[in-house]
Parts: structure tokens; C-alpha cells; sequence
């Protein structure tokens, strides 16, 4: 006999279920909350580990397996943390095109406590600026095009940078993703850990309004994803 909607629910939701739903207050709101679900992202992240040799990720002519993608992650997590460093709640920006690289920043971000700006890679040197000043970022993961509008305001504002894929010789202070990211993937350290919780804020996000300008929204990694 098949079952209605209401008991194919109970019986994923019920106690010692993998979907066990129980009663939790979340910033102040009573609610329910599935009971096994991951405290933060970089639990979710860190579930990549276990798909080793995998495809994870193709860039044009590049591929990248699970297990390189969360080397690079590990080993940006401790550049962020051990030589720049961020804090749990500092925030980090990203500015590049669709690279791997932004993907692995994001985790990486995420992993440490950290949250991530996520900017428009089509803004200009007034937008960047701003973002960068709004959001109080104290570092900046981009590629060569945006960090050539950003420069400037990197430098006034005493952000430290660092290049994915630099086409040209870079500022002195300026770092490229290869080369320091090198003694990291060398130590083959895993992510520090840090004590993250469901409703901790994971990212900043800007949208146009109907003024144009840039508007903030903050995120949770609960609210987004966990809930």
C-alpha cells in the first residue's frame, strides 16, 4: 500500500532517521531543524575528500580531481590564515572570471570562518572600491583583469592581494596564486580548523537596485543551505 505525503515524511524525518527532524531556536525563532546536517559548509566541502581520483572540476584543458581541488583548498586555507591573517568573521573578496580558481577560494573562505565578498567581475574601479570599503575586506583573490582595476584602491585601502593566473610582472607585496600558494601544497597541511557555527555569515553579496547603485546582502551558511 502506498504511502500519503504526510507519513513518507514522518517516516524520513522520524528519530534515528538520516533526516531526523528536533526542535532548535535559531537566532530567536523556535523551529525544526534536521538533526544530522552539516554544522557549516566546510564540513560540506570537506565531504569531497572522500571522492579521491575523481573529476571534479574541467577549466577548457584543464582537470582538476577531487583530491587536487581540496589540496589547493587546504593549502589557500593556511596561506589565509597562517600568512595573512584572516580571521573567523574577516572578510575576503573575490573578483575573477567563472576560473577554478574562484571556486576553491570559496571553500577555502568558507573553511576558516571567513566570509566570502563575492564581486562582479563586470564592475568598475568605482564599484570595486566601494565594495572593498563597504564590506572592510582585507583581502583581495582575483585575476589579472580585475587587479588592474582594483590596484589602486588595494593600495589605499591596505588590502592584500593575491592573483590568480597573472599575465605580467606584478607590484612588490602583490602575490601570484602559484607561487604562494607552492611551500603551502608542499606542507600538505589541512585546513586549520576553527569552531563555525550553522548561523555564522558565510557571504556578502552586492546587487544593483533601482538606483543602480550596489546594495548589501549578508548571508548565513544556515539560512542558506542547511535549513
Amino acid at each position: 500500500m502506498a504511502m500519503t505525503w504526510t507519513e513518507a515524511n514522518l517516516a524520513v524525518t522520524a528519530p534515528g532517521q538520516i533526516f531526523e527532524l528536533i526542535d532548535a531556536e535559531v537566532m530567536g525563532v523556535k523551529m525544526q531543524v534536521f538533526k544530522n546536517s552539516p554544522a557549516h559548509l566546510g564540513q560540506v566541502f570537506a565531504g569531497a575528500r572522500g571522492h579521491g581520483d575523481k573529476t571534479f572540476l574541467v577549466y577548457e584543458g584543464e582537470t582538476y580531481t577531487f583530491s587536487q581541488a581540496m589540496d589547493h583548498i587546504d593549502a589557500l586555507s593556511n596561506l589565509l590564515v597562517n600568512t595573512y591573517g584572516v580571521k573567523k568573521g574577516d572578510r575576503v573578496a573575490v573578483a575573477m572570471r567563472n576560473y577554478p580558481e574562484w571556486v576553491m577560494s570559496f571553500a577555502a573562505i568558507i573553511s576558516v570562518g571567513a566570509v566570502s565578498v563575492s564581486m562582479n567581475s563586470w564592475w568598475v574601479e568605482d564599484e570595486m572600491d566601494f565594495a572593498l570599503q563597504d564590506s572592510g575586506a582585507t583581502v583581495l583573490i582575483c585575476d589579472q583583469q580585475r587587479f588592474d582595476i582594483a590596484a589602486t584602491s588595494c593600495k589605499n585601502l591596505g588590502v592584500k592581494v593575491l592573483v590568480a593566473r597573472a599575465e605580467k610582472p606584478l607590484p612588490n607585496g602583490v602575490d601570484t596564486w602559484q607561487d604562494a600558494l607552492a611551500p603551502h601544497l608542499k606542507a600538505a597541511l589541512k585546513c586549520p580548523v576553527v569552531e563555525i557555527k550553522p548561523d555564522d555569515d558565510a557571504t556578502i553579496l552586492y546587487t544593483s537596485g533601482t538606483t543602480g547603485d550596489q546594495k548589501v546582502q549578508c548571508r548565513r551558511i544556515g539560512r542558506l543551505f542547511l535549513r
